[in-house]
Order: structure tokens, then sequence, then C-alpha cells
């Protein structure tokens, strides 16, 4: 249908061509990064908000059932008090704080944000991070199915 709308296909390719060469960061996403399905359809649901979290899934229990606020993303990866979870958080933090000096210094969302998207210069880094969500995503869910990048 796009295609038809501009008469080529070639003309689309062309300009993405065109961007990912000079604007390599415009035209990248989360999803050029990860190449199991499952773990990006585990980014994809978290970020859409489409998923299995209190907040997201139920209309009378928003709150998680360890800490007793919102269910959120955000609160999953960042605040909750679940020992099995904050035992996953602790260390990535760690980690990531010595192969990113920047992400301690960013605030919770911004951090969240990074995450999520991402948006990180250093592949190692983006590995770490897949880990994290996959991991905290698993323990909060019980899955036991492994998932690898």
């Amino acid at each position: 249908m796009w295609a038809m709308s501009y008469g080529s296909s070639s003309i689309a390719f062309d300009t993405l061509q065109s961007c990912k060469q000079h604007e390599p960061y415009v035209c990248s996403s989360y999803l050029d990064k990860i190449k199991n399905v499952k773990l990006r359809n585990i980014f994809t649901k978290l970020r859409l908000g489409c998923n299995r979290l209190n907040a997201y899934s139920h209309r009378d229990k928003t709150d998680c059932d360890h800490c007793n606020t919102p269910e959120t993303v955000l609160h999953m990866l960042f605040t909750c008090n679940l020992p099995k979870l904050k035992s996953v958080r602790d260390n990535f933090l760690n980690q990531i704080d010595s192969k990113s000096p920047t992400f301690a210094a960013m605030s919770i969302t911004d951090k969240l944000s990074h995450i999520l998207n991402l948006d990180f210069d250093n592949d190692e880094v983006v590995k770490l991070s897949c880990s994290f969500v996959k991991n905290i995503y698993n323990l909060r869910f019980n899955r036991k199915e492994p998932i690898t990048q």
C-alpha cells in the first residue's frame, strides 16, 4: 500500500538506506538489536503496556502483590522489593555502572527509557540490558523456558 502510493518500492528502500548510512541511530531500533523473537516480544510487551503486570491487566487490582504500590514496568524493573527481583537488579546495576558510567547519574525514568529502547552505544551494555529484562520478566512470571539473546 505504502509503496503503491509512492509509485515504487525502490524509493522507500533508497530513502531507508540513505538514512541508515548518514544517521544510523535515527533508523535503528531496539528490534534490530535483539535476534531472539521471544525476547523481542517481551521488550515490545513492556514498551506498549500489553503485559501481565497488575497495573496493565487487572481493572480491580493494580498493585504489586509484594509492595502494595502500582505494579508498572518501572516498578518491576527498578523499585520492587521482592528479594529475587532485587537481587537480579542489584547485580545488573553493579555491572552496568562499570560499563556505562553515565547510567548511574540518570533519573530512573531515563534509565527505564534507555533499557527498553536499548539506547546504548556499547554492545556489551545492550546484551547486559537484555539479560536483565529477560531475567526479571522470567522471575516475575515464573517462566521456566530459557530465552537467549
